[in-house]
């Protein structure tokens, strides 16, 4: 069984999809299950240009916002986001049948 893509590999597209003026707070990224980022922006035109980088790559796809809320830190007003997407190629690994655990058991107890 081989992958399309590496999870590596599309945790390094989404790190550098990133513009200067945001930063991740969250990644959770599985096998067969969808791309989850959460971050933090300076401003909400760095949240749609990071949106707009990873909807152009062809790695990913259906990549949606979430969430884009106004926030502070400290004084400084922040944007917090939420995106999330589908890498492509991204199966989840397949199951065992249990046809094939049962013959392995009897194989065991055989030996």
């Amino acid at each position: 069984f081989g992958t399309a893509q590496p999870l590596g590999d599309v945790a390094t597209l989404v790190g550098d999809a990133l513009p200067a003026g945001a930063w991740l707070t969250g990644l959770s990224l599985e096998r067969g299950k969808p791309l989850q980022i959460r971050g933090t922006a300076a401003r909400s035109e760095d949240v749609s240009a990071f949106v707009d980088a990873l909807a152009a790559s062809d790695r990913l796809r259906d990549v949606r916002l979430v969430f884009a809320n106004g926030s502070r830190i400290d004084q400084t007003p922040v944007v917090q986001f939420s995106v999330t997407a589908v890498a492509v190629g991204n199966l989840p690994l397949p199951e065992p049948t249990r046809a094939k655990k049962a013959r392995a058991a009897t194989q065991k107890e055989k030996l």
